[in-house]
């Protein structure tokens, strides 16, 4: 059986409850019928749109064959500041999304804004299924998803649209109700205006249907309500008001709800919607949904005579709604057939036959290992001082990981603790190291260095501030870790540009760790603007007495207006360069293959091997996702991996 997960606007929470907006419900059965029609009998899960999943949800979506998201104005160009789909607390986690491979259908942009940020294209280009097929609303949508890097896209518009084909759009009858809408977010002195001419309009009155919660208030503000109130019947703010209108006589629907006016295009009455933001707009532009500006009084009353300016029926690209429908078929059974035979899924071991071990694990510590740190980063992480002697037995371990923690200690340093991984290794057992490669780092370097002398000897310096952007940036990944005097150094202050240069640049080279400290920088930005920036990892931090990313960041930039905890400041007998350099943030030294598989044999090991950040000699270590994100790309690009056997 096809097992699907829906993203479902129409659901308030994973509790059952049905949205606020009664227009996710009707976008819900138009996408229902879309289920139906392609994958008849499938078992089908609803997650909301507008709060996170539970861990268990979530689980089911990735082990799921599809995982469609129901058309709805969900994508915006800055997901950190506002993103309509909620799929986790931290915002954090935009930087590592669970790799759904999640599929559009009718999907469209929230309002005009603009290009997609370094940390949204970001993160569509893993949450989302990066060879498509994905529907969108309309080609504004679509130009913007594909800033993001994605491909196969299809201007479909909007499936509540699918079953209009050759629907007319001016006024047809002779309607003497009129049933009408309005947004409350987006209030208007026009909306006055819009109540007077429709009681004129109509002689047999207003029925108002609040599609919004909070529509019924809105109208209640009005004084035009108050002086038209015996003509406009007020309807509940319940989906049963759907289901009520649609066995009431022929009526008239004008107002500036979308989905509300399409959804009476169906029941077969007129329609004539009030653009407030891009969708309606948008959409009238490529089908020829009747439309005008909400303050348009002479517009409404031309339709309402038989005499609208535009497009006298919807036109559909029924073609390439077609074509949709049969990649999203082909995509699905792909999928499925993919997970069938297992591609992608390696049992983890438990490791009850010696400890398995995680030195600095940071942010990233897995079950099953036993996670250690100089401090406790994490609940359940054990604070240890890893220039010491380790606190576990001669070969207590079989696995050892270490990522990214050797360039931090000084060459002799590294050999001791090098010399106490393999004291703590079983024999046979293995030391996984993944540390900063500086062949790839100069080679990075040299390449961006070409170009930029190019551009320079070309005189092209004006039209190549890409070029120097990237050289610049390729030279402060080489060496400013190793150099900085203060937090965060010069790359910092890279990152705090906006836009961001060479965005496509820097996250290729720096991956998460580049998108975790935008986002950071965002959530910063919020702070002072007076937006809520706290993210449940910051509590969890704080909560332990360790200083927060943000508060290090806020340290990086005024040291003097926001000082560490004292728990984390070194010894005050330390100059300030001084306290920095010891602080375990600098880099202390840098290696290579050869001069890091020397190092390892110095200190005891053989059978030294580079890796990749998927292949080991551990046993079940890719399910681990240690040095991999969620989407299966190499956690930290620049890596060297290296395994070596005690």
């Amino acid at each position: 059986m096809t097992r699907i997960t829906v993203f479902d606007p129409a659901l308030a929470d994973n509790a059952g409850t049905a949205s606020i907006n009664l227009g996710d419900i009707i976008i819900k059965r138009s996408v229902d019928r879309v289920l139906a029609e392609l994958f008849p009998g499938a078992d089908v899960a609803r997650v909301s749109t507008h709060t996170p999943p539970t861990q268990a949800l979530l689980e089911r979506a990735l082990d799921a064959d599809l995982n469609l998201i129901a058309g709805t104005n969900l994508l915006s160009s800055h997901v950190v500041r506002y993103n309509q789909w909620k799929l986790f607390d931290d915002p954090l986690h935009h930087a590592d999304p669970p790799f759904l491979e999640a599929v559009l259908c009718g999907v469209g942009w929230w309002q005009y804004q603009d290009e997609p940020d370094a940390v949204t294209r970001w993160f569509y280009d893993r949450v989302l299924a990066r060879t498509g097929p994905h529907s969108l609303r309309d080609a504004y949508s679509l130009g913007h998803l594909r800033r993001c890097g994605l491909g196969e896209l299809y201007n479909t518009s909007c499936p509540t649209l699918w079953q209009l084909q050759g629907r007319q759009t001016g006024r047809e009858g002779n309607a003497k109700v009129c049933l009408l809408t309005l947004t409350d977010y987006s209030r208007s002195a026009a909306d006055d205006d819009l109540i007077r001419t429709l009681v004129r309009l109509y002689p047999e009155g207003i029925v108002f249907f609040p599609q919004g919660s909070h529509d019924l208030d809105y109208i209640s503000s009005l004084s035009a309500f108050a002086e038209c109130r015996n003509h406009i019947e007020l309807l509940g703010h319940t989906p049963a008001s759907l289901d009520e209108l649609a066995g009431r006589a022929t009526w008239d629907h004008v107002g500036t709800r979308l989905h509300a006016g399409i959804w009476s295009l169906e029941q077969g009455h007129s329609s004539l919607i009030l653009c407030v933001d891009n969708r309606a707009k948008e959409i009238a532009a490529e089908t020829g949904l009747a439309v005008v500006e909400r303050d348009d009084m002479p517009g409404i009353e031309r339709w309402h005579a038989g005499r609208h300016e535009g497009a006298g029926s919807i036109s559909l690209p029924l073609d390439v709604i077609a074509r949709w429908k049969e990649r999203l078929h082909d995509f699905c059974e792909r999928r499925a057939a993919r997970r069938r035979n297992g591609i992608g899924g390696v049992s983890a071991q438990s490791g009850a036959e010696g400890l398995r071990i995680n030195l600095g694990c940071g942010g990233r510590a897995r079950d099953g290992w036993v996670n250690v740190d100089f401090t406790q980063t994490l609940p359940g992480v054990m604070a240890c001082n890893l220039l010491d002697s380790l606190p576990y037995a001669d070969a207590s371990a079989t696995v050892v990981y270490a990522s990214h923690v050797l360039e931090h200690f000084s060459r002799d340093d590294a050999l001791r603790f090098l010399e106490e991984c393999r004291r703590i290794l079983r024999p046979g057992g293995v030391l996984r190291l993944a540390v900063p490669d500086l062949r790839w780092l100069v080679d990075g370097y040299r390449a961006a260095l070409d170009a930029a002398r190019d551009a320079m000897s070309e005189e092209q310096v004006a039209d190549g501030a890409d070029v120097l952007a990237r050289h610049e940036y390729a030279v402060i990944n080489l060496v400013d870790q190793l150099c900085r005097h203060v937090p965060g150094g010069e790359m910092l202050r890279f990152w705090t540009r906006s836009p961001l240069p060479v965005a496509e640049y820097v996250m290729a080279t720096n991956g998460v760790e580049a998108a975790r400290s935008l986002i950071a920088l965002q959530l910063q930005d919020m702070a002072r603007d007076g937006g809520n920036a706290a993210s449940p990892e910051a509590e969890r931090a704080g909560a332990l007495g360790q200083p927060t990313f943000m508060q290090r960041l806020k340290y990086a930039f005024a040291p003097e207006s926001y000082p560490l905890p004292a728990s984390a400041q070194p010894d005050a007998a330390n100059a300030r360069l001084g306290r920095f350099r010891t602080s375990g943030e600098p880099h202390l030294w840098m290696y290579d293959e050869v001069s890091l598989g020397l190092l390892l044999r110095q200190a005891g090991f053989a059978d030294v091997t580079r890796r990749t950040a998927t292949e080991s000699a551990i046993p079940g270590f890719s399910s681990y996702a240690l040095d991999t994100c969620n989407d299966g790309s190499t956690y930290k690009p620049e890596s060297l991996f290296v395994e070596a056997v005690r």
